[in-house]
C-alpha cells in the first residue's frame, strides 16, 4: 500500500467488507458512476478485497484490505457482516467463530486516514446518506445498541443509479489464465457455492457437485470444466476434482481477473444461486443456477445484461436434470419436458396462492414433493 500522493482532491470508496453480490450489484456501478461524473478530476481509490480491482476500472489505486480484518473468518452481508456490532446482525447458523467486525473496521479506516492528503473524501458503503442527485437515501440504518436484526435496515442503490457493463479481465489476467489453460479450449464453469455462515440453505452438498462434475466431464469432453469461487464460499479450497482447471486455489490477488478470463472462455456456467452465478452473467456467460422459487424474480431482475440465463425453481435439483438442460442450452440436446411442464405449472399455481393457504398442509406436500423452498 503506498502512500496517496497529494492532488486538488482525493474520494476514497470503501472499505468494502460485505457480500461478493452486493458489490457486484449494488455498489460498484455506483462507484463507477461517481468516478465518471462527480469525482472525475479526483485522485480515486477503492478499497475492496484483494483482487477485486476489475470492479474498479476507473479508480486510480486499489486497495487491499489488510490482514488486520482478513485473518478473521468473515461471514458478509449486503454491505457489512453478520457481527457487526455487539453479535448483531446474527449470522444464519449460529457460531462462536466469529468477532465484532465494526472495531475492526474502524481501526483499519484510522490507519487509512494517515496516508489522505487532507481533505480526502471518504465513501463508507454503509454509511448512510442521503443523495443529492437521486433524492434517494443509501446505505444501512445501523443501531448503536442493538437488540435485533430488524433495527439494521439496508438502502439499497438500484440499477438505474448505476453504470453497470460487462465485466472483463485485464490483459495481465488474461496472459495468467491463457497459461493455466492453454490458448484455445472452451470451458465450462461450474461455481460450488459453500458459506457455513448466511444462507447455508442456498447451498447443494459437496458430493452431489462432484457427481455433477463427473457426469460433466463424461457428456461433454469436448469442454474443460473449471471450478470457480473462493475458499470460505465455495467447496473444493483444498483442491478440486481430477481433471478439472482449479481457479479456486490460486493467488488472491489476480483471483477475480484469472476467472473473468475464464468466464470469457466459457460456454456456460453452473452452480446454486449465488454472487458467483451472478458474476457469471455480468461477466456475459450463459448461465444456469436453482434455488428457492421466492428468489427467482429477483435473480432474473439482477440480469442487468440480459445474459442468457435458466432459473430452476428447486433447492435441490436431480443432476441428471441439470445436465439435459446444459445439453439444451448448448444446442446439444431438446428442452427437459414432460414432468417439468407439470412442475413449472404448479410451482406458479402455488406462488399466486394466497400466503395462508401456501401454508396449508395441502401446499406444504406439494411444496416438499417439489423440492421448493419459499
Amino acid at each position: 500500500m503506498n502512500n496517496v500522493k497529494k492532488s486538488s482532491g482525493t474520494v476514497f470508496f470503501g472499505p468494502f467488507v460485505g457480500e461478493f453480490g452486493w458489490e457486484l450489484l449494488y455498489w460498484h456501478g455506483w462507484v463507477k458512476r461517481l468516478c465518471r461524473g462527480k469525482y472525475r478530476n479526483y485522485h480515486k481509490i477503492a478499497c475492496s478485497f484483494p483482487g477485486r480491482y476489475p470492479f474498479y476500472p476507473d479508480v486510480d489505486e486499489f486497495w487491499s484490505l489488510p490482514d488486520k480484518i482478513l485473518k478473521h473468518k468473515i461471514s458478509s452481508r449486503g454491505y457489512m457482516t453478520d457481527n457487526w456490532i455487539d453479535g448483531f446482525p446474527k449470522p444464519s447458523k449460529p457460531t462462536k467463530e466469529l468477532v465484532d467486525v465494526s472495531p475492526l473496521v474502524k481501526d483499519i479506516i484510522a490507519e487509512f486516514k494517515k496516508k489522505f492528503p487532507k481533505g480526502t473524501e471518504m465513501i463508507l458503503p454503509w454509511e448512510l446518506r442521503f443523495d443529492e442527485e437521486d433524492k434517494m437515501k443509501y446505505g444501512v440504518e445501523i443501531p448503536d445498541k442493538p437488540k435485533s436484526d430488524a433495527e439494521f435496515v439496508t438502502h439499497f442503490i438500484p440499477f438505474q443509479n448505476q453504470i453497470l457493463e460487462p465485466l472483463k479481465p485485464t490483459d495481465a489476467g488474461k496472459n495468467v489464465f491463457e497459461k493455466m489453460a492453454g490458448a484455445k479450449e472452451k470451458l465450462i464453469c461450474v461455481f460450488p457455492r459453500h458459506r457455513p455462515f448466511r444462507r447455508p440453505d442456498k447451498d447443494w452438498t459437496r458430493e452431489k457437485y462432484e457427481i455433477l462434475i463427473e457426469r460433466l466431464q463424461k457428456e461433454f469432453p469436448q469442454f474443460k470444466i473449471a471450478i470457480l469461487g473462493e475458499p470460505g464460499g465455495a467447496f473444493f479450497a483444498e483442491g478440486v476434482p481430477h481433471g478439472c482447471l482449479d481457479i479456486i486455489n490460486v493467488d488472491p490477488k489476480k483471483r477475480m481477473d484469472i476467472q473473468l478470463a475464464a468466464l470469457e472462455r466459457s460456454v456456460l456456467a453452473i452452480g446454486g444461486q449465488s454472487g458467483g452465478t451472478a458474476f457469471a452473467l455480468a461477466a456475459g456467460c450463459p448461465t444456469f443456477t436453482w434455488g428457492g422459487a421466492i428468489g427467482e424474480k429477483g435473480f432474473k431482475e439482477q440480469n442487468y445484461l440480459g445474459t442468457k440465463l435458466v432459473f430452476y425453481t428447486a433447492t435441490d435439483p436431480p443432476v441428471d436434470l441439470i445436465v439435459n438442460y446444459a445439453k439444451w442450452m448448448l444446442g446439444l440436446g431438446s428442452k427437459p419436458r414432460g414432468h417439468e411442464l407439470k412442475r413449472t405449472v404448479l410451482v406458479n399455481l402455488l406462488n399466486r396462492m394466497p400466503r395462508f393457504v401456501r401454508k396449508s398442509k395441502i401446499a406444504m406436500k406439494i411444496k416438499k414433493f417439489l423440492r421448493l423452498k419459499f
